[in-house]
């Protein structure tokens, strides 16, 4: 068996693919391994490259189902290792990643899952937009998912042990199987950890379409997990609608007094802020209309 997989969903991204595979083989571990790239139907004109059906290192597999956790679920399926890890085809893995990740299980035995910081950058660094702002400022917090008992997959390794026993991720959903499955798993008695020293870079969304697209997939990844889910059929009660509605007053603040925005400007922080309270009403406005069983509505947006 092998010691390590890395397990990449793709889809229509082959030049950040290649990317990201070559930070990875950048510093490889002592330890052997394995990288699984999984192509979730991309369209013809976003082939991946040849090169990376040359590496011998990487094995290419193809999951038809439109999901970023069905073709998880088909790299766990082929995968070989002790360990296994996820990050993005739109991640940049910083140096050791891998290796770090095994030295933490190493020397944590009791830990069975381990979150490493998405740190995610502007493309111009220089001259950010409004989006990408907010993005910097409130995206992917890795560390306070992993407080919240759950963890984001653009960063994740786990013991195989962990998915022999609880099986895989919701093939179905179309976003936060990730926190849904960790939650599930910690609920079931595993042990999550933050580890600082695996980390990876991340493009932060740069236009408000970019977020709007986001949102969609994240409430429709909500509601299909809520039939079954407690934590996610509360965000369509109206209590819960309620409760989220108050929640950009405490983002706000956050925005204001967060580490992550210490070097902004008080302009760039207020830029952050009004794309937070776009994203928020357009997300109640979604969560109103799956309610009320208007889910037309949501693709006319």
């Amino acid at each position: 068996m092998l010691k390590a997989s890395v397990i990449i969903p793709v889809y229509n991204d082959p030049l950040r693919l290649i990317r990201c595979v070559d930070a990875i083989l950048a510093t490889p571990p002592t330890d052997s391994f394995e990288i699984l790239v999984i192509d979730n139907a991309s369209d013809p004109a976003w082939q991946l490259p040849p090169r990376i059906f040359q590496l011998p290192q990487v094995k290419v597999l193809f999951e038809a189902e439109p999901s970023s956790y069905a073709a998880r679920n088909c790299g766990l399926l082929a995968a070989q290792g002790e360990v296994l890890l996820f990050t993005d085809s739109d991640c940049i893995p910083q140096p050791g990643w891998l290796q770090s990740a095994l030295d933490e299980f190493e020397r944590s035995p009791q830990m069975d899952m381990v979150a490493g910081p998405i740190e995610l950058f502007a493309a111009l660094p220089l001259r950010p937009t409004s989006a990408e702002l907010f993005d910097m400022a409130c995206g992917l917090d890795q560390e306070r998912a992993v407080r919240n008992s759950s963890a984001f997959t653009a960063n994740f390794a786990m013991r195989h042990s962990v998915v022999r026993e609880l099986g895989g991720f919701d093939g179905q959903a179309t976003s936060g199987g990730d926190v849904a499955f960790t939650q599930r798993a910690v609920a079931a008695g595993f042990h999550l950890g933050f580890f600082p020293g695996m980390c990876v870079r991340h493009p932060a969304r740069r236009d408000l379409s970019q977020y709007r697209r986001k949102i969609r997939r994240i409430v429709s990844g909500a509601y299909q997990l809520s039939h079954h889910e407690p934590r996610f059929a509360e965000m369509f009660a109206g209590s819960g609608w309620l409760r989220s509605t108050l929640r950009p007053l405490r983002t706000a603040s956050q925005i204001l007094r967060s580490e992550r925005t210490r070097q902004l400007s008080v302009m760039a922080r207020c830029r952050a802020i009004w794309v937070l309270l776009h994203n928020k009403g357009y997300m109640q406005w979604l969560r109103l209309n799956y309610r009320w069983g208007r889910q037309s509505e949501v693709y006319r947006s």
